[in-house]
């Protein structure tokens, strides 16, 4: 059931402290599971871009 009628933003989930998640039904990750977890190297055949990071104010440019 969900608590909220609209999802919630990024500041609101940001604001949320860890004390208030329930956690109850989130497995734990035990040594069964590091033994059989695989490691699944990130695929760098794709080149990616990073925009602006959304704090980051510029400067207008003048002329």
């Amino acid at each position: 059931m969900n608590k909220h009628e609209d999802p919630l933003t990024p500041e609101q989930i940001a604001a949320v402290p860890d004390s208030a998640i329930d956690f109850s039904e989130v497995p734990e990750l035990d040594e069964d599971f590091w033994r059989e977890a695989d490691l699944i190297p990130p695929d760098r055949t794709e080149p990616t871009q990073r925009g602006p990071h959304p704090n980051e104010h510029r400067a207008p440019s003048g002329g």
